[in-house]
């Protein structure tokens, strides 16, 4: 005599697994969709963080450079108050910082263009008793910048100043 056994039949687990695996694809086709609208945006939101990036760098360079040479062949360099060099290029739809890639590889910089001129307002350093010590003029240098994605161009024209460093000598 056969006594009550406790399980499953093969039947009901064929029929949990089918549920499972229809289951599985439901959430697994959701999150491949999911992909498709999230990398587009996300390559987006990098473009425009590298141009931002990138923008702010070359103003924050520029605010404390000494000399711009246009070296040619599209290539800048930089030099500092203190001597430091910093080197610009852009070849091959890539802008360098330093012999440094300035944005992902995905990306891809389609311009790039510093254009120097001489602003002809002049600003005076005055000292504490109200003497003019000195005039400096500013030199505006205009930055025009375009990073390609696959899905859209960024193009970004802007102007920052560069001043016209002299060493400042102690007060009497």
């Amino acid at each position: 005599m056969r006594g009550i056994q406790e399980g499953y039949t093969l039947i009901e687990l064929l029929i949990v697994l089918l549920i499972t695996l229809v289951l599985g694809s439901v959430l697994f086709s959701i999150y491949l969709a999911s992909i498709r609208y999230v990398e587009p945006w996300q390559r987006e939101v990098a473009l425009e963080n590298a141009m931002h990036l990138i923008v702010q760098r070359l103003a924050a360079d520029l605010a404390h450079a000494e000399q711009l040479i246009d070296e040619g062949d599209d290539t800048w360099t930089l030099t500092y108050v203190s001597g430091r060099n910093v080197h610009y290029s852009y070849h091959d739809s890539v802008l360098r910082r330093n012999d440094r890639r300035m944005h992902d590889d995905f990306l891809s910089a389609v311009a790039f263009h510093l254009v120097p001129s001489r602003l002809e307002t002049q600003y005076a350093l005055r000292r504490r008793d109200g003497v003019q010590e000195d005039e400096r003029s500013l030199v505006q240098v205009q930055i025009h910048l375009a990073l390609q994605s696959r899905e859209r161009t960024l193009d970004v024209t802007t102007t920052t100043a560069m001043r016209q460093h002299r060493p400042w000598y102690p007060l009497p």
